[in-house]
């Protein structure tokens, strides 16, 4: 072969080579998973299971759809979302975010807590659905604290929203701040009863994460 046609095969290598390494390098950017969050704050070392590895969450973890979340007994940890939602998981809990939906003037999200304690924080414009093993949980911009644990469901509103209880068995409509309900399991939810300032101040602040002196 000629030394002008080795150069041309060479030339040829050459740029087939960079088509196919840019054409991997797009691939890899489509295929980038959505980041819907970030971690806000955390305590201890709460735990992100993601496609089946385990990660530790600290601030500034990226967070997105179908993340599992767990923690121990000296862990909490607070995620933000796009839309300005503020989740914050207390100890020994455990939750997955499915979804999280945004368009230019509203946003949805779908969560499961299992076990533990949840504080949410959103706004007007936001829906949130809770599920969890005794009933479904619909939320429009209302700030809840909710607790479940031998399948029992304790939930109640810190502000003036819109929240849905409802499972086979029944449904109550809750619109007031500090009115809550219980759900045990085989049973409807119970009706709509008060929860005094205190008490409510005292769980919101168990579950808060304190900011470092």
């Amino acid at each position: 072969m000629s030394p002008r046609r080795i150069r041309e095969t060479r030339l040829i290598l050459v740029v087939s080579s960079c088509l196919l390494l840019m054409g991997c390098q797009s691939e890899q950017v489509i295929s980038e998973p959505l980041v819907i969050g970030y971690v806000t704050n955390s305590q201890g070392f709460p735990v992100v299971n993601r496609n089946n590895q385990k990660y530790i969450l600290a601030r500034q973890s990226k967070i997105y759809a179908a993340d599992i979340f767990d923690t121990n007994k000296l862990a909490k940890v607070e995620i933000s979302l796009l839309d300005n939602t503020i989740i914050t998981l207390g100890q020994r809990s455990h939750f997955v975010l499915h979804r999280f939906v945004q368009d230019d003037d509203s946003s949805s999200t779908r969560l499961t807590l299992t076990k533990g304690t949840l504080l949410t924080k959103m706004d007007n414009q936001g829906s949130l659905e809770l599920q969890t093993p005794v009933a479904v949980i619909q939320l429009q911009g209302a700030n809840i604290y909710a607790s479940y644990a031998a399948n029992m469901l304790e939930i109640t509103m810190a502000n003036d929203g819109t929240m849905v209880v409802s499972n086979d068995d029944g449904e109550v409509t809750i619109d007031a701040a500090n009115l809550g309900t219980t759900v045990i399991a085989g049973s409807a939810p119970q009706t709509p009863y008060s929860w005094t300032l205190r008490k409510l101040q005292r769980v919101i602040e168990e579950i808060t994460i304190q900011p470092l002196e």
